[in-house]
């Protein structure tokens, strides 16, 4: 994980700091390390561009979303063709299944001030 925090950093200036205490996070065997991870690698994501071998580095390190069983929808929710167009798009930007992505933004802490 620390190879992937470091090319974060070296990278997105808006997720360098985040990604500098995630490293402590690591050295500190910290049991929210994940949650920081996951926040690190969101703003990073947005913020920066990375190749698909840097991608594919920082997802390695990700919790599976498929771990946790999925036994809801959710529904109510009104979206028009593009809507859904454009959350596809972004979840292929940033290497995610287009369900994978949506779940991700709406249980981030992050998912309401950045994409």
């Amino acid at each position: 994980m620390l190879d992937a925090l470091q090319l974060i950093i070296s990278k997105s200036s808006a997720a360098a700091s985040d990604a500098a205490d995630c490293i402590r996070a690591v050295r500190s065997k910290s049991p929210v390390l994940m949650q920081r991870y996951e926040r690190v690698v969101s703003v990073a994501l947005s913020t920066a561009d990375f190749s698909a071998d840097e991608r594919a580095l920082i997802a390695s390190y990700l919790t599976p979303v498929a771990s946790v069983a999925r036994t809801k929808t959710l529904g109510g929710v009104r979206v028009n063709d593009d809507d859904i167009a454009a959350a596809k798009s972004l979840a292929e930007k940033f290497g995610y299944e287009y369900a994978d992505w949506v779940r991700m933004r709406i249980t981030s802490s992050e998912a309401a001030t950045t994409l």
